[in-house]
């Protein structure tokens, strides 16, 4: 593995799964949050490991351009499913009411 994300999201229904010693199938969303030394490796490898492993939604979020876009995958691929617009991050899917407050992030 090269390495783990900021951060991995399970949803209650999956979680006995994850919880077991196996720790077997993928998390429901990852969020990457880039470093400039590591930014190149997580959007094109860890965001190809976390696509090939079944990661339905991924988050990158970049502090130093402060953007964030959610990829949800379709077709077997991760395709942009929001940015990020005025202050907030909004991705209707899997969480309609989910709204990430970019402003906290860059503070």
């Amino acid at each position: 593995m090269v390495g783990q994300p900021a951060l991995r999201f399970v949803s209650r229904q999956r979680q006995g799964s994850i919880q077991e010693a196996s720790a077997q199938g993928p998390p429901d969303r990852v969020v990457e949050v880039l470093a400039p030394r590591t930014a190149r490796r997580d959007r094109t490898l860890k965001r190809q490991l976390s696509q090939r492993d079944g990661v339905p939604h991924s988050w990158l979020v970049d502090p130093q351009s402060r953007q964030a876009v959610a990829y949800r995958v379709e077709g077997g691929e991760y395709v942009p499913a929001a940015q990020a617009q005025g202050q907030r991050l909004f991705s209707a899917l899997p969480f309609p009411d989910l709204a990430l407050p970019l402003a906290d992030l860059w503070a």
